[in-house]
Protein backbone atom coordinates (compact mmCIF):
# COMPACT_ATOMS: atom_id res chain seq x y z
CA UNK A 1 0.00 0.00 0.00
CA UNK A 2 1.23 3.65 -0.62
CA UNK A 3 -0.41 7.03 -0.47
CA UNK A 4 0.07 9.56 -2.86
CA UNK A 5 -1.58 12.76 -4.49
CA UNK A 6 -4.62 12.25 -2.97
CA UNK A 7 -5.10 8.15 -3.67
CA UNK A 8 -4.42 4.84 -2.27
CA UNK A 9 -2.03 2.35 -4.32
CA UNK A 10 -1.83 -1.30 -3.68
CA UNK A 11 -0.87 -4.03 -5.85
CA UNK A 12 -2.21 -7.40 -7.05
CA UNK A 13 -1.40 -10.06 -9.50
CA UNK A 14 -0.29 -8.10 -11.87
CA UNK A 15 -2.21 -4.90 -11.60
CA UNK A 16 -2.32 -1.80 -9.26
CA UNK A 17 -5.58 -0.41 -7.97
CA UNK A 18 -5.93 3.41 -7.63
CA UNK A 19 -8.40 4.17 -4.98
CA UNK A 20 -9.70 8.17 -4.48
CA UNK A 21 -9.10 9.08 -0.29
CA UNK A 22 -11.84 11.45 -0.70
CA UNK A 23 -14.68 8.73 -1.70
CA UNK A 24 -12.60 5.40 -1.72
CA UNK A 25 -13.81 4.88 -5.08
CA UNK A 26 -11.82 2.54 -7.08
CA UNK A 27 -10.76 5.30 -10.13
CA UNK A 28 -7.88 3.83 -12.12
CA UNK A 29 -6.48 0.04 -12.33
CA UNK A 30 -2.79 0.39 -13.60
CA UNK A 31 -2.14 -3.14 -15.99
CA UNK A 32 1.62 -3.01 -14.62
CA UNK A 33 3.17 -6.09 -14.11
CA UNK A 34 3.03 -9.90 -15.47
CA UNK A 35 3.20 -10.55 -11.72
CA UNK A 36 2.73 -10.00 -8.04
CA UNK A 37 3.16 -6.39 -7.39
CA UNK A 38 5.44 -6.03 -4.04
CA UNK A 39 6.41 -3.09 -3.94
CA UNK A 40 4.91 0.46 -4.40
CA UNK A 41 6.66 4.42 -3.66
CA UNK A 42 6.72 7.26 -5.07
CA UNK A 43 8.77 10.69 -5.58
CA UNK A 44 6.62 14.37 -5.81
CA UNK A 45 6.49 13.25 -9.99
CA UNK A 46 6.57 9.77 -10.13
CA UNK A 47 4.94 6.29 -8.68
CA UNK A 48 7.79 3.05 -8.95
CA UNK A 49 6.06 -0.20 -8.65
CA UNK A 50 8.19 -3.44 -8.50
CA UNK A 51 7.48 -6.72 -9.11
CA UNK A 52 9.41 -10.11 -10.41
CA UNK A 53 12.15 -8.71 -13.05
CA UNK A 54 11.00 -5.28 -13.43
CA UNK A 55 11.21 -1.84 -11.76
CA UNK A 56 7.70 0.60 -13.65
CA UNK A 57 8.18 3.98 -13.43
CA UNK A 58 4.22 6.08 -13.25
CA UNK A 59 3.83 9.71 -14.35
CA UNK A 60 2.20 10.53 -10.71
CA UNK A 61 -0.44 12.36 -12.35
CA UNK A 62 -1.30 10.90 -15.93
CA UNK A 63 -0.50 7.54 -14.28
CA UNK A 64 1.05 6.48 -17.82
CA UNK A 65 4.30 4.09 -17.25
CA UNK A 66 6.84 6.18 -18.57
CA UNK A 67 9.85 3.80 -17.97
CA UNK A 68 10.43 -0.31 -17.93
CA UNK A 69 13.28 -1.06 -16.30
CA UNK A 70 14.28 -5.33 -16.07
CA UNK A 71 17.83 -5.45 -15.06
CA UNK A 72 16.85 -7.50 -11.58
CA UNK A 73 16.65 -11.42 -10.98
CA UNK A 74 14.18 -12.22 -8.90
CA UNK A 75 10.93 -10.37 -7.04
CA UNK A 76 11.32 -6.17 -5.90
CA UNK A 77 10.10 -6.31 -2.75
CA UNK A 78 11.03 -2.83 -1.54
CA UNK A 79 12.26 0.59 -3.06
CA UNK A 80 13.43 3.85 -1.81
CA UNK A 81 13.22 6.70 -4.43
CA UNK A 82 16.13 9.08 -4.42
CA UNK A 83 15.98 12.90 -6.06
Amino acid sequence: LHVASGSLFSGSYGNVKVHSLDSWNLTHTLQAHNHWVRAITSTSRHLYTGSYNAIKVWDLKSLECVKNITAHHGSIYSMLPYN
